[in-house]
């Protein structure tokens, strides 16, 4: 019983590790980033 309590909470602090990295690193978008996401995205629509 112990072993599985163990297991749960180290998938727990995964979990939230894994979280909160994504959402430091989606805060951290600059306008640059978001620039070069918006000029990739009107490439696609002209490609298309």
């Amino acid at each position: 019983m112990n072993s599985k309590n163990g297991i749960i909470g180290l998938v727990v602090v995964v979990v939230v590790v894994v979280g909160a990295f994504l959402l430091i690193n989606e805060a951290n978008d600059g306008p640059l980033e978001n620039a070069a996401e918006d000029m990739d995205d009107a490439v696609d629509e002209i490609a298309n």
